[in-house]
């Protein structure tokens, strides 16, 4: 009895042993055939989870896109980094003869590459109305102002103005409680936000200059500007300090009109600035919220296009009596600042909140350089005030000061 005990005990050796022998070449044959490293299996996996998002988008069938390549995602020797199995083959075949003229759409199981990237594009555009996502902010509404310019020299601009106006706000990540400098110099998360904003507004302006008066001049302003933020979260609050590149367009439709004594011509006013400042946030209420702009702007240049050919022939040469037409005469500016500021009081409710915002925007510009009066009706002709040609006819944007404020109203997503 003891002895079968000893020879089975020495059979079950031998058995363990054969096995642990012919296990390594069968693992070596194995990872041969079957490269499946940690790597191969991660990549594998997200392979197939493509396969299920795509399957699920355009109603197809799993062995039609997915079932198919699955010998080719385990079993292939050579793959290596950046390779796609199953784009590469059979998912792509099916694209290009989706993308065949040859082929109708529905040969391909009913898969629309163009239908899929559209439906993408349709759900990220709706994020940005998703109330419950807290990263963005969209406001749209409308806003009227009172306008006046002010050349102290020579007159005024004065009109109402009416416009529409959009902004949008998108935040990155929320930053941490500052709660002393230290914070402030170590806390990982700087720049968290940007935005863009931009505004269109009609109106009618009147002149009333210091040789005659002109009323209803039609005229448009446009402003727009990008911005990035960093949020400073204060107890129930938060500071925005903020940094960005503006630009702004105003258009004069004067053209030439009669008055006694004012020559009337097309303007158009170009700033390009930078603004920077701060906005406050705090929530009032369950219902109510509270927020505060103030803001600097720069400006980087400017620059005012006077249309004088809307005068016609409106200069005679001494020289031979004959009349000319004058050229557009633009002077660049390169000093001056603007000052804005607004509160904003919002009302929460359950599809989109309203808002309502009154505000004052302020302009102060140096005056311009000054430009020679041209002429290239017939040729190229320089105007001077005498024979000699030592007093040129110049022309130069005098200092001038904007000032605008009103209110804005409508709604925020």
């Amino acid at each position: 009895m003891k002895r079968q005990s000893t020879i089975k005990s020495r059979w079950t050796c031998f058995v363990i042993l054969g096995i642990l022998l012919m296990w390594n070449p069968i693992q070596t044959q194995a990872a041969e055939k079957f490269p499946l490293t940690q790597k191969t299996r991660l990549e594998a996996m997200d392979r197939e989870m493509r396969c299920i998002a795509l399957q699920q988008a355009g109603d197809i069938p799993w062995q039609d896109i997915c079932a198919t390549s699955e010998k080719n995602v385990y079993m292939n020797d050579d793959l290596t980094d950046g390779d796609d199995p199953i784009l590469d083959t059979d998912v792509q075949t099916l694209i290009n003869n989706y993308q065949s003229t040859t082929r109708p759409e529905t040969d391909i199981g009913g898969y629309n590459v163009v239908e899929y990237e559209i439906q993408k594009t349709k759900k990220k555009l709706l994020n940005i109305f998703n109330r419950e996502n807290p990263f963005t902010t969209l406001r749209l509404g409308t806003e009227y102002f009172y306008f006046d310019y002010d050349e102290p020299a020579h007159g005024t601009t004065q009109g109402n103005f009416f416009g529409i106006n959009g902004a949008y706000e998108r935040r990155l990540r929320t930053n941490n409680h500052i709660k002393n400098m230290d914070d402030v110099i170590h806390d990982k998360h700087k720049m968290n936000m940007f935005g863009f904003e931009g505004s269109v507004a009609w109106g009618n302006v009147d002149i009333n200059g210091d040789r005659g008066e002109i009323d209803d001049i039609s005229s448009v302003i446009i402003d727009t500007r990008a911005y990035l933020g960093y949020d400073i979260p204060v107890k129930n609050a938060w500071l925005t300090p903020f940094i960005g590149v503006g630009y702004r367009y105003a258009h004069t439709d004067e053209g030439i009109r009669p008055s006694p004594f004012v020559w009337a011509f097309e303007r158009e006013t170009q700033y390009l600035y930078v603004p920077f400042g701060v906005k406050l946030h705090k929530d009032i209420s369950k219902q109510w919220n509270f927020s505060a702009l103030i803001e600097f702007d720069f400006l980087v240049w400017g620059q005012i296009t006077s249309h004088l050919e809307d005068g016609g022939h409106s200069i005679v040469s001494a020289s031979d009596g004959t009349p000319h037409v004058l050229d557009p005469l633009k002077n660049e500016q390169h000093e001056g600042y603007g000052i804005r500021g607004s509160v904003r009081f919002t009302r929460k409710a359950k599809k989109a909140d309203f808002f309502v915002e009154p505000f004052f925007r302020y302009w102060h510009i140096d005056a311009s350089d000054t430009k020679q009066y041209t002429s290239s009706d017939d040729g190229n002709i320089t105007w001077y005030w005498d024979q000699f040609h030592t007093l040129p006819i110049t022309g130069i944007e005098p200092e001038n000061d904007t000032t605008e404020y009103g209110i804005k109203a409508g709604v925020q997503f």
